[in-house]
This record gives structure tokens, sequence and C-alpha cells, in this order.
């Protein structure tokens, strides 16, 4: 890799997501690299609800069809937003484990950076266990970048 060709951002529909792409935008815009948004379908937290007697299987298949829904829509928000500075998108959706479907995908399709969202507050050590980018940050081979300052985050966005 002579220079970052490819950035990807994982979308959730969070503030701290929606930060992350700002982020990834401007540096796709500053590196032209090409941009790439995935949201993930946790599909480990949807088997864990219907383990847990909270779903029943028809009530998994209509929260899942939701969130297919929800992802295409943060999906186009996340176009909308770049194209107003002239960057495309390419956007997937995956189903699994969030941290490793981004990491196999990112690996699969020669990703060169990753660009997550400001990590959330730890509050005891199981927190790191099963923080899905907390997780991605530690096990990830490609480079990852997180976004964290939001007012320049937002500064840099706004002076594409």
């Amino acid at each position: 890799m002579n220079k970052i060709e490819k950035i990807l951002v994982g979308i959730t529909g969070s503030e701290h997501s929606y930060y992350a792409s700002l982020y990834a935008i401007y540096l796709a815009s500053l590196l032209k690299a090409e941009l790439i948004g995935i949201f993930v379908i946790n599909e480990k937290s949807l088997d864990e609800l219907l383990k847990a007697n909270i779903f029943i299987t028809e009530e998994k298949a209509g929260y899942e069809q939701d969130m297919e829904n929800d992802a295409l829509s943060y999906l186009t928000q996340f176009e909308s937003t770049a194209m107003k500075k002239n960057i495309p998108v390419v956007k997937f959706i995956r189903k699994g484990v969030v941290h490793r479907e981004i990491i196999n995908f990112a690996e699969e399709n020669h990703v060169d950076l990753v660009v997550i969202g400001e990590l959330n507050k730890i509050i005891s050590l199981k927190d790191i266990a099963y923080d899905e980018m907390e997780r991605l940050l530690r096990e990830s081979k490609i480079p990852v970048v997180v976004a964290n300052n939001r007012e320049m985050i937002t500064m840099l966005y706004q002076n594409l």
C-alpha cells in the first residue's frame, strides 16, 4: 500500500457513527480515496433476544426486517451527507457479529483504513469485552482511526 485508497466507515445510526461518517467523508476528500459505508445487523443480539424468550421466532423475523430498513435509511443518510461534498459512496449491509463482519469485509475488500466513532465510556471490564468497537479496534490488522473531536470534525466537514 503506497497510499490510502479505500476508507471504510461503520454506520449505526448513533451520534458516534454520525461523526465518524463526517470524518470519513473529510478523509476521503483529502486523500482522494474511495469511501465505503457498512451497516452490520447484529445477529448475535437477535439470537440472544430469542434465547431469552424476549422474542418468539416470528417477532425476530419482523425485528430483523425493521433493522434492515433502518440500515438502508442510515446508509442513505450517509450517502446524502457525502454527496453534499461531492464524495460518492459505496454502501453495504452485512449480518453477523459486528466487529468480525467489519474486519472480514475490510480484509476481503482490501480496505486501507477503518474509521469508527468515539468509543463508549467503560464502566466495567465486561464493557471492554463486549463493546463491538473496542473489539474492532483491538483485533483489526488494518489501521483504525477513532473520530472523537466533534467540534473539529464538524469544522473539517463544513470547510470541504
